[in-house]
């Protein structure tokens, strides 16, 4: 029987663990994505960036601009991770076994690292 239970707990650690990789490997995605995707659009405006500040922009100015877009797509994406990971309470609930599938905390824990 201790066997039987050892096997079963073995396997419930494996897939905790695969699922753990596949949030590490995602989140890391998921930055080099924000980085790209904010890299191209200030690539984009530097002819702007450059009015501005010939207009007489502060540098504080201008990043405070690239840095508000940025957060806007960020805070988009974390407010429908959310959303999604809600509507999906019920199908992951019989994967987290004895743990429950609404905790606060992990979920204030992710949205503060994505932003």
């Amino acid at each position: 029987m201790r066997e039987n239970i050892g096997e079963s707990e073995r396997a419930q650690h494996f897939r905790t663990m695969l699922f753990g990789s596949f949030a590490g490997v995602s989140i890391l995605l998921a930055m080099i994505g924000m980085y790209g995707v904010t890299a191209y659009t200030v690539a984009q405006r530097r002819f702007e960036f450059a009015l501005r500040f010939a207009l007489g922009a502060q540098r504080g100015q201008v990043l405070g601009s690239v840095l508000k877009s940025a957060l806007t797509v960020a805070l988009i994406g974390v407010v429908g991770g959310v959303g999604l990971s809600l509507a999906l309470m019920r199908v992951m609930s019989n994967l987290l076994g004895k743990m429950p599938a609404f905790d606060p905390v992990s979920y204030a824990v992710a949205a503060a690292g994505c932003c």
